[in-house]
C-alpha cells in the first residue's frame, strides 16, 4: 500500500491550497479548522449512510465523503506531529479488516465514539485516542462500508494529484 506516498500528495494538496488562497494560519487556527473539517466530513459521510434515519442531502456518495474524512484526518496527524499514531502495519490492517460488521445503531455509536477521542485527542493532546479514532474510522469504512485499502489509497492519491495539479497549473488566473 502507497499510504506514505498518499500522505505526502495531501499534504502537498494543503499547501497548495493554502498558498492559492493566500492563507497564513495564526496559532492554533489551522488545527482547530482541520479538526471542524474533520468533524463535518464525519457527519456528511454518517449522513450518506442514513445513519439514525436521516436524510443524505451532501449530493456525495458515502465512499466520497469517506475518502474526504480520509483526508483530513491526514492533515490533523500531520499538524499534530502525530504521522506515526496513523501508520499501520499489515498485521493492525488485518486485524481490523477481521472485526465484525456493524449494523447501523452500531455505526452511529461508532461514530459518536470517533468523535468523542478526537476531541479528547485535541483538547487533552492525546495521542492514544487519536490513534484510537484512526483505527476506528478505518474500521467504519473497510469493514463495515466494505471498501479496500489499496483501491481506496489509489483513488484519493490520484484525486489529490490531480486537484493539486489544476491549482499549480492555474495560478495565474
Amino acid at each position: 500500500m502507497e499510504f506514505e506516498k498518499l500522505q505526502t500528495a495531501i499534504i502537498n494538496y494543503y499547501r497548495t491550497v493554502d498558498t492559492k488562497q493566500q492563507r497564513a494560519w495564526g496559532t492554533g487556527q489551522h488545527l482547530a479548522a482541520a479538526l471542524f473539517d474533520l468533524d463535518l466530513n464525519l457527519a456528511d459521510f454518517a449522513k450518506t449512510k442514513r445513519l439514525g434515519g436521516g436524510s443524505a442531502n451532501s449530493g456525495r456518495t458515502a465512499k466520497q465523503a469517506y475518502l474526504e474524512a480520509l483526508k483530513t484526518f491526514v492533515l490533523l496527524a500531520t499538524l499534530l506531529h502525530w504521522n506515526q499514531q496513523i501508520q499501520l502495519s499489515s498485521t493492525g490492517l488485518a486485524k481490523i479488516q477481521q472485526l465484525p460488521v456493524d449494523d447501523n445503531p452500531k455505526q452511529i455509536t461508532l461514530y459518536l465514539a470517533i468523535k468523542n477521542m478526537l476531541l479528547k485527542a485535541y483538547y487533552q493532546h492525546d495521542q492514544d485516542c487519536f490513534q484510537h479514532a484512526w483505527q476506528l474510522f478505518l474500521k467504519w469504512g473497510l469493514v463495515d462500508d466494505g471498501y479496500q485499502p489499496e483501491a481506496l489509497v489509489a483513488e484519493l492519491l490520484a484525486q489529490v494529484t490531480e486537484k493539486t495539479a489544476q491549482m499549480v497549473n492555474h495560478e495565474g488566473e
